[in-house]
């Protein structure tokens, strides 16, 4: 797939090279179902995973990313567990200012690992560099709607966003199923989903968080699905 660097309009940026996939493969294959065009940056190397090495688990990606139609997948190769907080943020700002997301998805604070809450804080910093950068003269960027995933049960809690995904559960489970070396991880991804999805009346859900107030242009965007 693509991995040149174009507008995107829907970003995931994870910390290990499955995390785009758990948290928001569904929502990565609605908005591609929609016309949007979709990207995933990982950062780390999935170096510290239980099992599969940097090479199966890029491979393992790669493939995925495939099932899910990604437009453009970068990878940062960044050591797991030891994710540089500047150079990454630099490279993040980057691609931030070069593919001009009008959406990004990123991990939630409040998850239990610590690259996942690293990960949430460089990519705030990111976006700030991004905007100091626009201000001082260069191409104005505007500002990204941000939102959150997370891939921790116990702590998922009260999200400001659920995300029917049941017409594309099945190429989510598709694309999970690629990760055969994280399947012990993997396996119950679903069945969170199906939680989620029981509370709103649906098959599947994904849920989503935000720091800030979810904006709306139109008290008509309360009426539109995804």
């Amino acid at each position: 797939m693509p991995s040149s660097i174009e507008r995107i309009d829907v970003l995931v940026i994870g910390a290990h090279p499955d995390d785009a996939e758990i948290g928001a493969g569904g929502f990565l294959l609605a908005a591609k179902n929609r016309g949007y065009r979709t990207g995933i940056v990982c950062i780390s190397d999935g170096s510290a995973g239980a099992s599969g090495d940097v090479s199966q688990r890029k491979r393992e990606a790669e493939n995925a990313a495939f099932v899910l139609k990604i437009d453009a997948l970068h990878f940062l190769g960044m050591e797991d567990l030891h994710i540089p907080f500047d150079k990454t943020a630099e490279l993040i700002e980057k691609l931030l200012v070069e593919m001009r997301p009008g959406l990004i998805l990123t991990h939630s604070p409040d998850d239990w690992h610590p690259d996942h809450r690293l990960v949430w804080q460089i990519v705030d910093a990111a976006w700030a560099l991004a905007n100091r950068r626009s201000r001082h003269g260069e191409d104005r960027i505007e500002r990204p709607r941000m939102l959150q995933f997370s891939t921790d049960v116990l702590r998922a809690h009260k999200p400001a966003l659920l995300v029917d995904i049941s017409a594309f559960a099945e190429e989510k489970q598709k694309a999970l199923s690629c990760h055969a070396s994280q399947s012990e991880i993997v396996k119950n991804v679903l069945a969170f989903n199906a939680l989620w999805g029981a509370s709103i009346g649906a098959l599947y859900a994904e849920p989503f968080f935000t720091s800030e107030p979810l904006v709306l242009t139109s008290s008509l965007g309360l009426l539109e699905k995804l």
